[in-house]
């Protein structure tokens, strides 16, 4: 059976089958959605939007990290912000829609990153049309905090260029991230963050010096930066991801660091 790719999906086109693998669920802040990401064989995602009154059925059907035949959706475009992925279509399921469980497809990727560089984040400040994939090496991360009756944690990040940025998750996500396991990981820890909003600091600039100790060596670093990131309900952070250039990036920021 002929399959068609994700890319080739337009704005109300016919249902053509896909063969996909299902990698992220999430319910959209005050949005009545459950919303899935389908990744094809050529790496390429598509959001899938359901209506949050159907969860059960869908949550029935579907197992994260399976793959699928799936037909008789409907395709549509996407949102005017808050958008995971940059396609200009995106996904309706209904009742009707049909998920046929297949043997796991080696050749289907069970991830999809974006990644955005520091030096071309301050394009997304504030425009939230599409967003934000980051990855770096985590410098520190704080507990859960409580600000304004608003639960918090924060993690510095650093890229490869020497630029930090400080990331702040907020409530389920800040919960969800397992900071004492990534502490534990011996350095260079990667973080890789999906689905953030880019702000800026709107106040005086602040210089926060810490201290990051490694291998008995006391390395000095200050964030000047304004630019920050924020988590929003699509979120996930992966420690140490599973991407082919893993390897190279780990050695690349241990050199940096001795």
């Amino acid at each position: 059976m002929p399959f068609i790719s994700i890319l080739a999906i337009r704005p109300h086109d016919n249902a053509d089958s896909l063969e996909i693998r299902v990698i992220r669920k999430w319910i959209p802040y005050r949005k009545q959605e459950l919303c899935y990401l389908f990744v094809d064989t050529h790496g390429d995602a598509i959001e899938e939007i359901a209506d949050l009154n159907n969860q059960s059925h869908f949550e029935s059907l579907i197992t994260l990290d399976s793959c699928y035949n799936v037909s008789d959706y409907l395709s549509d475009t996407t949102r005017s912000y808050m958008n995971v992925v940059p396609q200009t279509a995106c996904i309706r399921l209904g009742l009707r829609t049909s998920f046929l469980q297949i043997d796991d497809n080696t050749t289907i990727p069970h991830y999809y990153y974006n990644f955005v560089n520091y030096d071309r984040l301050r394009p997304h400040i504030s425009n939230h049309l599409l967003l934000t994939n980051y990855i770096g090496r985590m410098e520190k991360a704080s507990p859960i905090l409580n600000k304004a009756q608003n639960n918090l944690l924060k993690i510095t990040l650093q890229d490869q260029s020497g630029n930090f940025i400080e990331a702040t998750l907020w409530e389920q996500i800040a919960f969800s991230f397992n900071r004492e396991a990534a502490l534990r990981k011996p350095q260079p820890v990667i973080i890789a963050m999906i689905s953030l909003k880019v702000t800026e600091y709107k106040g005086r600039h602040k210089y926060r010096p810490f201290i990051y100790h490694y291998n008995c060596i006391l390395i000095s670093y200050i964030i000047t930066g304004t630019i920050q990131l924020g988590s929003t309900n699509a979120t996930t952070i992966d420690i140490n991801p599973d991407i082919e250039d893993l390897e190279n990036i780990n050695t690349r920021y241990y050199h940096s660091l001795t």
